[in-house]
């Protein structure tokens, strides 16, 4: 018996994204329309947005789980459509979770808010006389880890991309509460933010481990 069929002895058969009448040609196998449920690609791609659609738990708005506008805050579930959203979601949860003390608030209402200092550290940050002091430490140290010795780039031995960071070893932040430096002109004349003797070459890894990295510098100052 042929596994080939004819189009009349097929039931008829109807899209599933737009309820149009599937059209089968009488060379395709019985195989192939029996798979087949939707009368092209794009009706295919509405229908499986549609399944991964949630609702907002703020706005109430249908959003795709798998697109980026998703923002993942409980152990990778996405509730929130936004960034906004996930915001007022978490000012919302701060009386459940008297723990979480810090979450939703922003500026002045923050616990960590001393004068709005990070402004005008950023615009430091920005200088070009800031990225000639980062280039010219990893130039002395030849774009290589003073701790594990591993040049910066794709590593052959390690099999993953090595990420140079240059980091103070007296804490920038340290030097500005030393010498009171409170505007980007006090910051330019200070001369210890722009010694290169200050800074070391480090990957991302061993950067992790100095116990100044990112938030450990809360519990110091």
């Amino acid at each position: 018996m042929s596994r080939f069929i004819p189009l009349e002895l097929l039931a008829e058969r109807r899209c599933k994204s737009c309820n149009k009448i599937l059209i089968n040609k009488e060379h395709r196998s019985v195989f192939y329309w029996s798979k087949r449920h939707f009368c092209n690609r794009k009706c295919e791609r509405k229908f499986s947005l549609k399944r991964h659609q949630t609702k907002c738990l703020i706005c109430k708005k249908l959003f795709v789980k798998s697109r980026p506008n998703g923002w993942y805050l409980y152990k990778g579930q996405v509730k929130t459509c936004s960034k906004k959203c996930a915001h007022k979601l978490c000012s919302k949860n701060q009386t459940k979770n008297p723990i979480r003390y810090w979450l939703g608030k922003r500026g002045q209402e923050s616990p960590h808010w001393k004068g709005g200092v990070t402004l005008w550290l950023a615009e430091v940050r920005n200088l070009d006389k800031y990225k000639k002091w980062r280039l010219s430490v990893v130039k002395r140290d030849s774009f290589k880890c003073k701790e594990c010795k591993f040049k910066g780039g794709w590593n052959k031995k390690l099999k993953k991309r090595i990420i140079i960071n240059v980091d103070h070893i007296t804490p920038f932040s340290f030097i500005i509460k030393k010498y009171n430096v409170q505007t980007i002109e006090e910051a330019l004349k200070c001369k210890e933010l722009w010694d290169i003797n200050n800074g070391q070459t480090l990957c991302l890894d061993c950067h992790k481990k100095t116990p100044t990295y990112g938030g450990k510098m809360h519990k110091i100052l």
